[in-house]
């Protein structure tokens, strides 16, 4: 096997030497360049094909020269010269590992290890695997976190679909680095969010929907993972409506205690809130002496009335005139007063400057509630 030797002694090059082998047939075997900067370039042939090349960024005593971000590069080739496999050693120790089919990448995984298997936490994760399709299109990509955070995204031709996030640890323990057990997002085929589900520590589960990428709905759940209420809040379901643009229209929560507040909007702006004693079924639950409050606000969100029926038919309306009680109206309902209606005037600053009682409902009479 004939070798071959050249030095650019005259330094008109590069590189300082080139080791070129050939078998008997003048084809080539192998050959090694040394170059000035003191990276070296190794070549394996076969049948005069290139079939392996390693490349390496080291002086001329085996130290790094560190004139590339990496320390060594090393490739492999099929029989129709198409790359199989591209393995890099970077200088903060991450290790990149390509894998290729007829020449198109399927396979790419990044670990943040060191040259002796170390973790050098260069990196604020410790693997990150991505995976392409047979025309070399990305088809999902898994990333472990150093704190425990695992996050995995799916695609369909290129386009992400689903992205799930778990605080878990590397043994599949609990890592509890957030506050959040999982985060699972969904996509639609333009890679538009569609839906958002996540479940907290606490067993609290959010979900928020959406249409053409704008929030439609946001719905918080006291639960934990198997179903049971967790219990942590005073709620147990509030429910978010939002218009075309995001804005919030609606607001529907359902208390522990089993009263249920609807709330309004127009613009954005509080409009209109009923507060009931019953449940998501209807069913009166008695928890309170009242069976619903209902309150108008105006344009600003400022309180504009509140009115409230009580179990045993008592009604009372309070009117306002910018956030502050100007008149009270009263209806005996169950005739335990000595009168049918009562009015009650207060001034500017909410206090009481004259109580009037009737003996017929001035609620007919329209006192502008």
């Amino acid at each position: 096997m004939p070798t071959t030797v050249q030095q650019d002694t005259d330094d008109r090059f590069n590189w300082e030497t080139i080791i070129t082998t050939t078998d008997d047939f003048d084809l080539l075997l192998s050959r090694f360049t040394f170059f000035d900067d003191g990276t070296t370039r190794s070549e394996a042939f076969e049948n005069g094909q290139l079939a392996a090349l390693t490349l390496t960024d080291l002086g001329p005593a085996g130290a790094p020269s560190d004139v590339r971000p990496w320390e060594r590069i090393e490739i492999t080739y099929d029989s129709d010269g198409n790359i199989e496999d591209r393995y890099e050693l970077r200088d903060d120790g991450v290790q990149i590992l390509k894998s290729y089919e007829a020449g198109v990448l399927r396979l790419q995984q990044q670990v943040d290890f060191g040259p002796n298997g170390t973790t050098s936490d260069a990196r604020s994760w410790e693997r990150i695997e991505t995976g392409f399709d047979d025309a070399g299109v990305i088809s999902y990509r898994l990333q472990v976190n150093d704190n425990g955070v695992q996050q995995f995204t799916e695609y369909e031709d290129g386009v992400r679909r689903t992205f799930t996030q778990i605080d878990e640890g590397p043994q599949g323990e609990v890592s509890n680095v957030k506050p959040w057990q999982s985060i699972e997002i969904q996509y639609n085929a333009l890679g538009e969010i569609e839906l958002r589900y996540q479940v907290n520590d606490n067993g609290i589960q959010l979900i928020t929907e959406y249409e053409n990428g704008v929030r439609r709905a946001y719905t918080q759940i006291d639960e934990g993972p198997l179903g049971e209420v967790s219990d942590v809040k005073s709620w147990s379901r509030i429910e978010t409506r939002y218009d075309l643009d995001g804005v919030i229209e609606a607001k529907f929560q359902q208390n522990d205690d089993g009263t249920t507040y609807l709330t309004e909007y127009e613009n954005g702006i509080r409009s209109f809130q009923i507060r009931e004693d019953k449940d998501m079924a209807g069913n009166s639950t008695d928890t309170f002496d009242w069976d619903f409050i209902a309150f108008n606000y105006d344009q600003n969100g400022t309180v504009t009335s509140k009115e409230t029926l009580y179990d045993d038919g008592d009604v009372t309306a309070l009117l306002y005139e910018d956030g502050v009680r100007a008149f009270k109206y009263e209806l005996d309902g169950d005739n335990s007063q000595d009168w049918v209606s009562r009015e009650t005037i207060y001034d500017a600053a909410g206090a009481v400057v004259e109580v009037n009682t009737y003996d017929f409902n001035i609620f007919d009479q329209d006192p502008g509630f």
